[in-house]
């Protein structure tokens, strides 16, 4: 490091799901400065880190410090999903007990097909719509998080969104694709209503009830 930045400015500056990829473009830095910032950042208590498959991983950066018990992503989308997904390596999420509304998140964020399919049984545990939408909206993925509601209410039972939720999610911001550039021509309406693509046939959502 040419000039040691201040951890929390760049607390501030990263705020947010990252890679180390991502990390290296916001800071114009190489690869292994973005791996120690991560280390410094961890050490201070502002990283909580979750596994997205060939260990990769997905950095939560917040200026907020948190002190709850840890959680284990894997474990909690196992814990209520008929989909099992087997976690490519044991981690530790530090300092953080999961909710069915950041996990929802961070499961689109993984890029995981199976994690992001056993997600979709979350939307039953939804007790706070206005912060799954606030935690959609930080990550730009409103529209994607709308559009896998509104295919999970096709095969199973999910407590309602609320019209000002849903009519946000709406305006908001969301790529084309949920999962990579996968679309099925099973899903039309939904996809024509969040304008998202559905990467899920209907064997698969099938399996959201038999496991």
């Amino acid at each position: 490091m040419k000039r040691k930045r201040d951890v929390s400015e760049i607390a501030k500056k990263l705020e947010g799901l990252q890679t180390v990829e991502s990390i290296t473009k916001i800071l114009k830095v190489k690869r292994r400065t973005a791996i120690n910032y991560v280390s410094s950042l961890k050490k201070k208590g502002y990283v909580i880190y979750y596994s997205a498959g060939k260990n990769k991983r997905i950095y939560k950066i917040s200026t907020i410090k948190p002190q709850l018990k840890g959680e284990n992503l894997y474990e909690f989308i196992n814990k209520y999903s008929k989909i099992k997904v087997n976690e490519p390596y044991k981690h530790v999420l530090h300092n953080k007990k999961l909710t069915a509304e950041e996990a929802i998140v961070l499961s689109l964020k993984s890029q995981n097909f199976r994690l992001i399919l056993a997600s979709l049984n979350l939307f039953r545990k939804i007790k706070d719509w206005k912060l799954l939408n606030k935690n959609a909206k930080k990550e730009g993925v409103q529209r994607q998080v709308g559009a896998l509601y509104d295919t999970a209410r096709l095969f199973i039972r999910v407590k309602r969104m609320d019209k000002r939720t849903e009519k946000s999610m709406l305006k908001g911001k969301g790529k084309k694709y949920i999962y990579d550039r996968i679309k099925t021509k099973e899903f039309f309406d939904v996809a024509k209503k969040w304008k998202v693509e559905i990467p899920f046939k209907k064997e698969d959502l099938l399996k959201l009830k038999t496991g």
